[in-house]
Order: C-alpha cells, then structure tokens, then sequence
C-alpha cells in the first residue's frame, strides 16, 4: 500500500473501550480490534510474509467465535465509531486510521454479520478495506467495491434515514417490498393481486398472478412505501430483482424505474440506482444486450422531478456504465459470434455519451471480425466531430489495423481537427495505412489539409504519388499550387516517371489558370533535337493543355495538330477534343446557374 503511514502495531492503541461491558459487548469489541489490527498488518506487509494471513486467520476466528455466541450482529457506523444496539464497541478519535469513519464517508450505516460466512468471504471484506485506505480511492468507491467481492453472509446498508426504524436497502434481496394490508386499509377495494385472503398478522402469500397485474399494483402503492413492513418490504426487493413468482427480469427493472419516477424520496432513488447498476453489470456479463439497453433507456431518459442530488447519482449511474470493463466484453461477445445483429448493438452504442468514446473506440483493437469493425467505425463516425481528440489519439497504437480504422473514421468526420492525426497516420510505414489517410485527407478542406495531401508527393511508393496527383486534380485546390509550380519547373522532372509526369502536369493545368497555360506552352514548344529525353515532358504538356479551358490554350493545340510530327499531331489533336468537352461542360453548367437564378 505504501500511501499512508500507520502507526507499528504494537504502538497501536486498541480502540477506547465502553464500560460496562457485557459478554456479547466484550465479544465485539474483540472483533472490532481485530479487525482494525488486521487491516493495518495487510497494508504494512508484503503478500509473502506470513504475518498478514496469520492476522486474517485470527479474524476469522474472532467472527466465527461472535457469531456462534449470538448470532448475526450489525455495527451501525458513525464518523468515529462502530455502535451495537446503542453501545459503541469501536471508537478512534481523528480520521486517518479510523475504520467506522472509512465506511461511514462513503455513505454505509451499516454492516451486517450473518452465520454461514466462510474464511474466503471473510478475506475479501479485508481485502476491500484495506483497498480503501489507498489514496487513489475515490467517492463511493467503498461500497461498490463491497459489491464486486460477491459478499453473501456480510452485507453493507448504504441509506442515510431509517424507515420504520429499519434500513431500506435495495441494495439487499432480503428488503423492499408491498404491504398489501396497508393497501387496503386506505380504501382500495380491489384484491390485491399480490396476496390471497390474509388476517392482520399473517405473512403475505406471493402471488402468482400476470406480470402486469404485478407491476400495476406496484405502481399504486409506492406513494405510501415509508409505512412499509420489514417483510413487505423483502418481496418488492425480490421482485426488482426479477426472482420473485411470475416476475420477469424485465417487470423487475420497471419496478425499479417506477421507484425513480414515484418517489420523492433521493434514499429510495439512491438504492434504486445502486441495484440497476448491479443488474446492468450481470447483464453485461451475460450478454443479455436488450435487457442492458433497457437499463441505458432508462437512464437518459429520467423523470422531469428528479432532485439535484438523484440527477447526480444518475449521472454517476451513466459513468459506470461508460467503464471500459464492459465494452471489453461487447467485443469478447462479437468475437464470438460474428453473425451477432449489429444494428442492435450500434443502437445500443447510440446511447452513450462523450464519456464512453475512448473505451469505443478501444474496442478497435480487439474485434476480429471486419463488420463488426465497420460498424464501430460507422458510429464513432457519426458522434466524432465533438471527440476528434478522443478518437485521433489512437493513430499512435502500434497496430496498423487499428490506424487505418481510425484514419477512415476520421476522414468521414473531415473537420481541419483532424489534420494532424491523419499528418501521423500518413508518415506510418504500413502503406495500407498511408492509402487510408490519403483517401481521408481528401475530403478535408483547407491549407493544413492540402500540406499533408502533396506530402504524399514524396512517398517511397510510386502509387501512392499518382493517387496524390489525382485527388489534387479532382479536387482542382488552388492551395496546392505553389508546390505543383515548384515541381514543374524543377529539372528534377526529368527523374520521374512517365505517369508520373502526365498527372503532374494534368494537375498543374487544372489548378494553375493563366500561368499555367504559359508554362505548359513552354514545355509543350521545346526543341527536343538535341535532348530526347525532354521528349515524354514535350507530349505530356501537349495532353495538359487540353485541361486548359483557355483560348489561348485551344490556339496553339490547332496549330500542333497540323505538325509532321505524327506524335505531337496526335496528342494535340486528343487534347483538342478534351478541351472541347471541358469546354461545353463549363457552358452547360453556366446555363444551369443561370436557369436557377430566373427563377
């Protein structure tokens, strides 16, 4: 552990101890002491010295001796103390050392201790305290940690008031559920669908009714849930958890929101939350994606009268279901089964937010199948233009795959924040990456975006050059026009390959207006007697300017194509009819705008 330093052991005062002390007290406060002493030999040693499992060994023995001697017992937690039917057992000034205070700021009133609890249970209750006093530790960490370790026979109440003069936990199968007496005693006349004829006194039947019938009774009676019973109050908790007779788990989790929207109560709401959280995670382990997807529904759609402090809680609710953990097991399951219905789980995905991109778009890297790969991409897609950051971060992952998904994702999203990851994922080393971010940076406007396109001009790939040439010519980017100018007139032309030359130039002429033409007229009229390799250059300037739409252009092709010289004749006469179609596609679209604007 290492973060905070405790006091030696043998230093360490026992807790003040409460005079009188009864046998049953004193049994306590041997276990408090226990337990404190234990928790402190943990964070002090390492694992493999065998003092800490000596110490979790006599706390077990200390619980086994306090439970046969009476049964199960609860420690009610104050910031100070630990109290059993009103006698504090436990008691340490300050907060740094103090286990009532660790539990008691996170929100738990109360741990319970029931027979049956094992040495394994046992360790892993020390194992979450001794987690809990690490300075990385935060809010409500506590309880939710108690909830992971599976403790059956230690349970932990998380409520601030008591109702009926005992803990509503939701968080508990044993508590929560309808009071059908108390349903009749106001006047409703109607048999109520959970119990058959009952006298006062005598234990509620379950019912074996619909699911509807179920539900709508619910819904009528948890106006008056602060007058529930202890044990009508079990058989609501056993119903929410989808266990009870008749109960699906879909019906459980309608009991569950109907608590969020029929209560004004922010402890019932709270407890709600904590169990829906517990089943959205069994779910999620389970694969039962539309029962998780009911859950998220549910969240982002919340009742208009939530309190300050529930909408907060609810807010939490959705964090947690944004944590990596889960969407780890959404690939795991698409891995294994590749005829999975993506459509679903996208409309699933659809309900995160922002907070849930990262761990998204980390499912890239451990997909195998290529549709369920699209599919994240076409949704990270879809919400990337508020989360470039978020999703560009990945274009340093060491998988090429992972780069090139990311540099599409980004080329549909096409905003200039993407530039400079696409700059990253167009210098990688796999060329299929390179291929992705050219075709990625075409679609971004603006001189950053046109920079990292004629970067591409220096690949080591002769391919991926003439592509670059190609989305300039397309794209006809006046910003691109310095650089092509510079490579014109360079003598370095001469170097390149033939194909090379003519999508240069064709480039050149599209974007390069009247300087253009004159340029390419010189190359076009060079004497090649003497320097026959200028001869490629000559012919490839004689095809650009039929990209021209110029006059002047159109003139020197006519004469060209009169030459003796059967090649230049031929070229300047191919060029004469590309610029003859260019031409009357200018006119037409002109008339086009023209017709638009009458009327």
């Amino acid at each position: 552990m290492g973060e905070r330093n405790f006091i030696d052991l043998e230093a360490s005062p026992a807790p003040t101890a409460i005079e009188p002390m009864e046998a049953s007290v004193g049994g306590l406060r041997e276990f408090c002491s226990m337990l404190e002493r234990t928790v402190k030999t943990v964070c002090l040693y390492p694992p493999t010295n065998p003092l800490p499992d000596e110490f979790r060994q006599k706390l077990f023995d200390a619980l086994t001796r306090q439970l046969e001697r009476g049964g199960r017992f609860a420690l009610t937690t104050t910031d100070s103390s630990f109290v059993s039917e009103g006698t504090r057992v436990y008691e340490r000034p300050g907060t740094e050392e103090n286990l009532a205070y660790l539990l008691f700021r996170d929100g738990i009133r109360e741990v319970a201790f029931e027979p049956g609890v094992d040495r394994s249970e046992c360790d892993r209750f020390i194992a979450v305290l001794v987690g809990a006093f690490s300075a990385s530790e935060t809010a409500r960490d506590v309880a939710n940690r108690l909830w992971e370790a599976g403790l059956t026979h230690i349970r932990h109440y998380t409520v601030d008031r008591v109702v009926s003069g005992t803990y509503i936990d939701m968080a508990d199968d044993r508590q929560l559920a309808v009071r059908h007496e108390q349903f009749v005693q106001q006047g409703n006349t109607e048999p109520s669908p959970l119990t058959e004829t009952q006298r006062p006194g005598e234990p509620i039947t379950p019912y074996e009714g619909t699911q509807q019938e179920r539900y709508r009774y619910v819904s009528q009676v948890f106006g008056d849930i602060a007058q529930f019973s202890d044990d009508d109050k079990a058989r609501v908790s056993t119903m929410a958890e989808g266990d009870g007779p008749g109960v699906s788990e879909q019906i459980g989790l309608e009991i569950l929101f109907e608590i969020t929207r029929g209560t004004g109560s922010p402890m019932l709401i709270e407890e709600a939350l904590a169990v829906m959280e517990k089943q959205y995670d069994r779910f999620i382990q389970t694969d039962a994606w539309d029962l998780a997807r009911t859950i998220l529904e549910g969240w982002r759609n919340p009742p208009a009268n939530l309190t300050e402090s529930a909408a907060k809680r609810l807010q939490q609710a959705l964090t947690y279901a944004s944590e990596s953990r889960h969407f780890e097991r959404l690939a795991k399951y698409l891995n294994a089964n590749p005829d999975a219905d993506l459509g679903s789980i996208q409309t699933f995905l659809e309900l995160f937010d922002m907070a849930a991109i990262k761990a998204i778009t980390s499912m890239l890297s451990d997909l195998e199948h290529r549709p369920a790969r699209q599919m994240v991409c076409r949704f990270l897609a879809s919400r990337g233009a508020g989360a470039v950051d978020l999703i560009g971060a990945f274009v340093y992952d060491k998988r090429w795959y992972v780069v090139r998904n990311i540099a599409m994702v980004l080329g549909e999203i096409g905003n200039e924040r993407t530039v400079g990851y696409l700059r990253k994922a167009a210098g990688h080393q796999d060329k299929r990456v390179r291929q992705e971010a050219l075709r990625a940076i075409k679609r971004v406007e603006g001189l950053d975006a046109a920079k990292v396109l004629l970067s591409f001009l220096d690949d080591d790939e002769s391919d991926m050059r003439l592509n670059a040439l190609r989305a300039i010519k397309s794209e006809h980017s006046t910003t691109c026009l310095p650089e092509l100018k510079q490579r014109v007139e360079d003598s370095a032309l001469l170097n390149l390959e033939l194909d090379e030359i003519r999508e240069l130039l064709l480039a050149y002429s599209r974007t390069g207006g009247p300087g253009a033409t004159a340029q390419l007229l010189r190359l076009a009229k060079r004497s090649t007697l003497f320097a026959r390799r200028w001869i490629p250059v000559k012919l490839a300037a004689i095809e650009a300017l039929g990209s021209c739409r110029s006059s002047e252009a159109r003139a020197h092709l006519e004469i060209m194509a009169q030459s003796r010289n059967r090649d230049i004749a031929q070229t300047a006469k191919a060029a004469l009819r590309a610029h003859s179609t260019k031409r009357q596609a200018s006119v037409t679209i002109t008339d086009e705008k023209s017709e638009d604007v009458l009327v």
